[in-house]
């Protein structure tokens, strides 16, 4: 294969399962106003996070997503909705991209 043929992708971010403890709670908008819509987190990546909720997210909404480890600490993200898909038990599973990507020090705390 030459190099012309070769077509280059950036990587795709690796997907990590949050440790035990780790809770995210979603909030409509980016005042943190309103009912907590998460019920449990399923990956991160150092952009995105994949979160089951209680109620839909439009592609293109807005949410305030805060994830909390058992010491305390807090990080607070802005984010928007990438996808969004229904469940069979009426939960959604949304795919939430962070405005700014969180460090490796942050990741490290939050996901294995």
């Amino acid at each position: 294969m030459s190099v012309n043929t070769l077509i280059l992708e950036p990587p795709r971010p690796h997907r990590r399962a949050p440790l035990g403890g780790v809770t995210a709670s979603v909030r409509r908008g980016t005042m943190g106003l309103g009912p907590d819509l998460a019920t449990g987190v399923l990956y991160l990546t150092d952009d995105s996070a994949c979160v089951r909720l209680t109620a839909p997210l439009a592609e293109g909404d807005e949410a305030e997503l805060v994830l909390s480890q058992p010491n305390g600490h807090r990080t607070k993200l802005v984010v928007e909705a990438k996808w969004c898909a229904t469940l069979s038990d009426r939960n959604h599973l949304v795919k939430l991209q962070f405005r700014r990507p969180l460090p490796h020090r942050e990741i490290a705390e939050l996901a294995r």
